[in-house]
């Protein structure tokens, strides 16, 4: 997958690059960013592993699109991209903000504005998912808003902290997307 750019009001998308690994391990590390991940702030990533995830990242030929999420200004506040694509099919969508001093701004939704916007005109995919946690409220209040549907609910998905909990599959087919955008 080539290089790629997409700018918003705000802030901009674009690949992933190895020299982003310390902020990366710096989210990673905080229990508050993975509260809902499937680290679940239980562990920390090693640095060695970041920098080897994102060297791979970086490469024109790695078939996901691993992104980071910057301010117009430049700083970086998180990460996200798309996975498990299926060309002219499907993606899993994910976003990460990982400066929570910038929480509650909007920045998430843009970030995943923009990454659909990627995936269904630049990659011409018909549909993205993504699993989230039914407890993470304000992912789902957003993806709900942004027209995600729940298709599957997964009682019992994963266990945090000795409790289960429940996992959505939500989607987003580009017909509906294209309609409320």
């Amino acid at each position: 997958m080539k290089d790629m750019e997409r700018l918003g009001e705000r802030l901009k998308i674009r690949r992933a690059q190895p020299e982003e690994a310390e902020a990366r391990f710096r989210w990673f590390s905080d229990p508050a960013v993975t509260e809902f991940l499937p680290l679940a702030g239980e562990r920390i990533l090693p640095l060695e592993n970041i920098v080897e995830f994102l060297a791979r990242a970086s490469r024109d030929d790695d078939p996901n699109l691993n992104i980071c999420i910057e301010l117009l200004s430049g700083r970086l506040i998180g990460c996200g991209g798309l996975r498990e694509i299926v060309p002219g099919e499907s993606a899993e969508v994910s976003v990460v903000i990982g400066e929570r001093d910038v929480w509650g701004a909007g920045y998430g939704r843009e970030a995943m504005q923009l990454l659909l916007r990627e995936g269904f005109d630049a990659l011409k995919l018909r549909a993205i998912w993504l699993i989230v946690r039914e407890e993470n409220f304000r992912a789902v209040r957003l993806f709900s808003q942004l027209g995600f549907a729940v298709t599957e609910t997964l009682e019992a998905a994963v266990v945090v902290k000795g409790i289960p909990r429940t996992k959505l599959r939500m989607r987003l087919e580009a017909s509906e997307w294209r309609r409320s955008a």
